[in-house]
């Protein structure tokens, strides 16, 4: 049996405490591991009540709808249209080409006229203070040329604007979609912290903090409210990887970056299975899909093609389940709470109920082993936590500012 993928659980101790430090320094200061990225919505309260156009870039797919809360509750009123935002032969595309399709998309709706919009963005950005976000660079195998150190949301916004069509961009917000998610959770808990966490192609988590907790914008203490932080925590670099997962790195676009989320996402699971086990004819391009059904379903052609891929999932899982019991832990310490609710999304997590459950198991296992004060976790399923999310973000308490 291939043991090369086990984590001892002082491993998975050690491995949650460099999280929660790597986590403290990106709060402090600016260019950390882990990176801490405040978006500029103040929480007060979930809005109730508002419409707007929602669009969502994730992974895998590009996602719109038009969108209303009523009573703080998502309402869908036209779509989602729903399409794979890339194949595997083309991962490197233009700017205009890429706007265009995500024109296209809008306009397939027939969006009423007047509304904003909301921009759920789920690759590395700045936010900036007037709703919009800098692209700081691409990732999960993606890239698309001219478009770094831009707007994305003014850079939608103008090729808009140069069509002349009948529904332009005018207002937009632009946020993570691993703060989406979390906000979309908040209005399903009555938790007092919350986490959003993604496990799909890629991976991510987001807190929700007061200005207090962030001191690298410690000059905006002011006001009875909390701030999404986006952690990018697919950049942390954790303790105890494997020498497969050195040459995985090695042999990827980015070497050097993304070394969690190249341990635990669907994007890179496969590639880890082909890389200890080369004799198999697993295709590295199907991702977790394909590890999933040989640990689970019925595609395995040996017990040790099987055991192989039980272990990357459930090292995928238990390194998640030490990054939240670090973030959990760094929270604890700082302002106490009772209830935290992580609003997860991702075919990874949800891909099999064993994920879950190891993950949760693995979790409570870490925080008692830390001494973290007792509190309950719960996960949740949300359904289109993502366009939730946008809408709350977008409607929130301090509005919409405009973009040229």
């Amino acid at each position: 049996m291939h043991r090369d993928f086990y984590l001892s659980k002082n491993q998975l101790v050690d491995i949650a405490r460099r999280m929660a430090q790597k986590t403290i320094e990106g709060l402090e200061k600016y260019g950390g591991e882990i990176s801490c990225i405040p978006t500029f919505i103040p929480i007060q309260k979930i809005p109730e009540y508002g419409r707007l156009v929602a669009l969502e870039i994730g992974g895998t797919n590009i996602r719109c709808a038009q969108v209303r809360l009523n009573n703080a509750r998502l309402v869908i009123e036209k779509g989602p249209v729903k399409e794979k935002l890339i194949n595997h032969e083309n991962r490197q595309l233009d700017r205009e080409g890429f706007m265009g399709r995500l024109a296209e998309m809008i306009h397939s709706l027939s969006p009423d006229k007047n509304l904003p919009l909301g921009y759920c963005f789920s690759y590395p950005s700045e936010p900036t203070k007037d709703g919009d976000a800098v692209l700081l660079r691409w990732t999960k195998e993606l890239y698309v040329a001219d478009t770094v150190g831009r707007k994305v949301g003014k850079m939608l916004c103008r090729h808009l604007q140069r069509e002349s069509s009948a529904w332009q961009c005018s207002r937009v917000r632009v946020i993570n979609d691993t703060v989406a998610a979390m906000l979309g959770g908040m209005a399903m808990s009555d938790a007092d912290a919350f986490i959003g966490l993604i496990v799909g192609t890629g991976t991510n988590m987001a807190v929700l903090l007061p200005p207090s907790m962030i001191p690298k914008i410690s000059g905006d203490k002011q006001g009875a409210y909390a701030l999404p932080v986006n952690l990018e925590s697919g950049n942390f670099n954790p303790p105890h990887l494997t020498h497969w997962d050195e040459k995985l790195d090695r042999e990827a676009y980015n070497p050097g970056w993304q070394r969690f989320e190249k341990a635990v996402s669907g994007q890179y699971l496969a590639k880890l299975f082909k890389l200890r086990m080369p004799e198999s004819d697993l295709d590295p391009c199907q991702g977790a899909v394909a590890v999933f059904d040989r640990a689970y379903g019925a595609s395995a052609v040996s017990d040790s093609e099987r055991q192989l891929a039980k272990q990357i999932v459930d090292r995928s899982a238990r390194l998640v389940a030490a990054a939240l019991a670090g973030i959990i832990s760094m929270m604890v310490e700082k302002r106490p709470f009772k209830k935290i609710a992580i609003t997860a999304e991702g075919g990874v997590f949800w891909g099999h109920q064993t994920y879950k459950e190891t993950t949760e198991n693995t979790l409570q296992d870490l925080l008692s082993r830390m001494e973290v004060p007792e509190i309950d976790f719960e996960f949740l399923s949300v359904d289109h936590a993502n366009l939730q999310g946008i809408a709350i973000s977008g409607l929130c308490e301090g509005g919409f500012n405009e973009t040229a």
